[in-house]
């Protein structure tokens, strides 16, 4: 997938979680797939349609969404296939039903594991001096406001203890230096 193709994807999918989609729009999309399903009745199954509602879900909404439709869907359908259908509620539509819910609750949590991961990809204008990135506009900012706007990365500043040592020597212990280093333990 090309940068460009994989930018526009980012920006269609940041349009619709600017809608604030709630969990009960789920609800009414998989209400929708199980009637689709009752359509076709006994014989012709329509098992991939649930996956519709349970992906976007848990992509949406998050894994707990994703889950709840992953076993409401299967189990409406046996409800109501065994309602509809009379004497439909057999060892083998149970363990189809059971089969169902593994496999949509495994999809809902890749699908909702996948939904937070953004990756930055191709090649990033840094400067070598001042290590400053330049974005699609021509704009330079640190790498930290780049890599803030451009994932769901939040940065934190800490000190390591090289720079530390060097540039607080008075506040950390020297090793080799008297008064400083790993004291003796008391006992």
């Amino acid at each position: 997938m090309s940068f460009e193709r994989f930018q526009r994807n980012q920006r269609i999918f940041a349009r619709i979680d600017k809608l604030r989609i709630k969990a009960w729009h789920w609800l009414v999309l998989a209400v929708l797939m199980v009637a689709v399903d009752y359509v076709g009745g006994p014989t012709i199954q329509f098992p991939f349609l649930f996956l519709i509602p349970v992906m976007l879900a848990a992509w949406f909404t998050g894994s707990r969404a994703g889950l709840i439709l992953a076993l409401l869907l299967p189990a409406a359908r046996l409800l109501y296939g065994s309602a509809a259908w009379g004497d439909w509620l057999t060892l083998t539509a149970v363990a189809n039903c059971m089969i169902r819910i593994a496999v949509f609750s495994l999809i809902a949590l890749l699908t909702s594991f996948a939904a937070g991961v953004r990756v930055l990809r191709g090649l990033i204008d840094i400067c070598a001096h001042c290590r400053k990135v330049m974005d699609a506009q021509g704009k330079w900012s640190t790498v930290e406001d780049y890599v803030e706007r451009h994932s769901e990365a939040a940065f934190t500043h800490g000190i390591c203890p090289e720079c530390a040592r060097i540039y607080f020597p008075d506040h950390v212990p020297q090793p080799g230096v008297a008064g400083h280093g790993p004291r003796p333990s008391e006992g």
